[in-house]
């Protein structure tokens, strides 16, 4: 299959129970990173992991934006979008713009050293998010920059796929209930009929990804929506 052995594993456990394969030994091991970069301990260590391309286990990053005050969802005339979100894509995006490609393979050598070979050409790059507004946002947010990206919702992207993936969840702010019995708010607690929630949907988002996949997301809305696969994406 098209994506390394990580990203592979977590669509197995999601969605495919172990009927998945990667194409070759060459894609399992496949990853993106910064060309030359030198990781030092000043660096939050999620961006570290974003940007480092030496290990197939950083492939996959969850991001929880529940302590960002920025990133709460705003309601518009088109749906639903979230700012907070979208200004730490764009910075994502552009950190992607000196990324390449990290070709593995093992050497005929009696040594069975491992050789790494950074690949040179350009890294693909595709953002989703679930719903159109958000969409929308990032796209006009992206078209001031001369990044070269696919900003699309997840039935748009169906049968694409990139190197790097970028999933934006966008929710951020659970539904207030009536006050119960005792006087405490409570919060919906329900979360199916959002398309958050839709395990397709979520399982096209996560299998576009080539080479690294990013999700963005706010974790207590995540769980308070029982969205029990984008908390095991985080598990994984």
């Amino acid at each position: 299959y098209r994506m390394n052995e990580k990203i592979q594993a977590l669509a197995n456990h999601l969605t495919y129970q172990g009927r998945l394969e990667c194409g070759t030994e060459g894609v399992a091991q496949r990853t993106v990173g910064l060309r030359n970069k030198l990781f030092d301990n000043t660096e939050p260590e999620w961006l570290t992991k974003f940007m480092d391309g030496s290990f197939v286990e950083n492939s996959i990053l969850f991001l929880n934006t529940d302590t960002l005050d920025n990133a709460m969802e705003t309601v518009c005339d088109t749906g639903l979008y979230n700012p907070g979100e979208a200004d730490i894509v764009q910075k994502l995006c552009k950190l992607t713009e000196h990324f390449s490609i990290y070709d593995k393979d093992q050497t005929s050598g009696t040594s069975g050293t491992e050789k790494s070979d950074m690949n040179s050409s350009k890294v693909s790059l595709g953002i989703i998010a679930p719903y159109r507004a958000q969409v929308m946002h990032l796209r006009k947010k992206l078209s001031t920059t001369l990044i070269n990206v696919d900003v699309n919702t997840v039935d748009q992207f169906q049968g694409q796929d990139k190197d790097v993936i970028i999933y934006s969840c966008t929710r951020s702010t659970p539904r207030k209930l009536n006050k119960s019995d005792g006087g405490n708010v409570g919060i919906e607690m329900k979360g199916r009929g959002d398309i958050l929630c839709d395990k397709r949907r979520l399982n096209v988002a996560t299998t576009r990804a080539k080479c690294k996949l990013i999700l963005l997301g706010n974790l207590s809305l995540i769980h308070i929506r029982r969205c029990r696969r984008i908390e095991r994406c985080r598990s994984r």
